[in-house]
């Protein structure tokens, strides 16, 4: 079987050759450009490294890695604001310069990223009004977020539309006639040339709930709950233009993408009443792109990824077609992946699910391939799992660790 067959044969719960595996697959199974340095020394590989997803500090995975580590799957770049993703498609010094990461590790970068080192030695990033809208801390790896999301602003539609028209980076990127183009020639060239699976994130700019709350979810909510009805024209606005965008996608990909990845954040839900919100009121927004998914790619699948515990929300998932689930939480306290393939295995693919990020950054050697081969052998019982990290693999991580992650040794054959 090739990659494509493999993956595709295991979201249907048919048998295959081996378990296949996602190796930077999806934006919340890649790898920081740290780590991705670190990995090329130890796999022999030159070490250059590029980062386009800067915020998040991810390395650009090339083939020869991702045939390393036997992925059986490739990932539709999206854009990322402030950045031109034309960058992606011109690889000389043209689009790219030299830059060193936070810990001293040389990479490439767009040319377009301009941070600003403030007093205290923070990173800050400003659009092009000037305004701040991101900042890395001093000691960490990623850009966080520094104004809230339009729903826990309380926008009306109105002033989402300006904010949107302004290009407000806060508020994603639009999917704009360069991309639509650069997406059409990428994917058909994929499709003819590789026998990898294709997966795409084709999430809203802003997730429903995590990304329109950002930064006061608990305000988001309680607008959900109320009775004004303004938060409900907020969220109907919004779902209309990703409808929009959504369509303009599925037109220029063709029918060609095999997974299509839809993400939120419920990490901060924790009450039962906000469970009941997010299940009337977030989650018919995703069904209604899904709906649209399968008026114009009848063949893809639907892989829901999401922090926090998903587990109240899997019969909805399902309900409104679902197909595979991406374990990227597994604190106890939140996701169980063996309890969940007990209940929902027969009905769900599980995507990842035995090992996260921060756990595969400290475990040892030894007790990282017991535990694969004792939660692999459960999790792939009937088919049905996806083998991938939890999470995105972290700067600090042994890069023999992530060898063994996706190793036979560690039971993946």
């Amino acid at each position: 079987m090739n990659s494509r067959e493999r993956l595709l044969a295991t979201l249907e719960h048919q048998p295959t050759d081996r378990i296949p595996t996602d190796f930077n697959g999806t934006c919340w199974t890649g790898i920081t450009a740290s780590a991705l340095y670190h990995l090329r020394q130890c796999l022999g590989m030159e070490t250059p490294v590029r980062t386009y997803d800067v915020y998040e500090s991810l390395g650009i995975v090339d083939e020869a890695v991702a045939n390393e580590l036997k992925s059986d799957v490739w990932q539709i770049p999206t854009p990322v604001p402030l950045l031109n993703i034309a960058c992606l498609m011109e690889q000389t010094k043209k689009s790219w310069k030299s830059y060193a990461l936070e810990d001293g590790i040389p990479v490439w970068i767009p040319k377009d990223f301009y941070p600003e080192r403030e007093l205290n030695g923070d990173l800050c990033l400003r659009d092009q009004e000037d305004r701040r809208f991101a900042l890395l801390k001093r000691g960490t790896h990623m850009f966080l977020p520094l104004t809230q999301g339009p729903g826990a602003m309380r926008m009306s539609p109105q002033e989402l539309a300006e904010a949107r028209e302004n290009r407000h980076p806060l508020l994603g990127c639009p999917k704009d006639e360069t991309y639509l183009n650069l997406l059409k020639v990428g994917v058909k060239m994929l499709s003819q040339t590789s026998d990898k699976a294709l997966v795409m994130n084709v999430s809203p700019s802003l997730s429903f709930f995590a990304g329109l709350g950002r930064g006061n979810a608990g305000g988001w909510l309680e607008w959900l709950a109320g009775e004004d009805g303004g938060a409900g024209r907020l969220l109907q606005s919004w779902l209309e233009t990703w409808l929009a965008e959504l369509e303009q996608i599925l037109e220029v990909t063709e029918n060609a993408l095999d997974v299509l990845v839809l993400q939120d954040d419920f990490s901060e839900v924790v009450q039962p009443e906000e469970e009941t919100l997010i299940r009337e009121k977030i989650l018919p927004c995703y069904a209604a792109g899904i709906r649209k998914i399968r008026e114009k790619n009848g063949r893809g699948k639907i892989l829901w990824q999401s922090r926090g515990n998903v587990t109240p929300y899997i019969p909805a998932l399902l309900d409104a077609g679902v197909e595979a689930l991406g374990l990227v939480d597994l604190s106890p306290l939140r996701m169980n992946p063996l309890w969940i393939k007990k209940e929902y295995g027969r009905q769900l693919t599980l995507w990842g699910g035995c090992c996260s990020a921060e756990e595969l950054q400290s475990i040892s050697e030894e007790n990282l391939l017991k535990k694969l081969r004792e939660t692999v052998e459960i999790l792939q019982d009937g088919g049905g799992y996806i083998h991938a990290l939890s999470g995105n693999i972290l700067p600090q991580t042994p890069p023999e660790n992530i060898v063994t992650f996706f190793s036979p040794r560690g039971g993946i054959n």
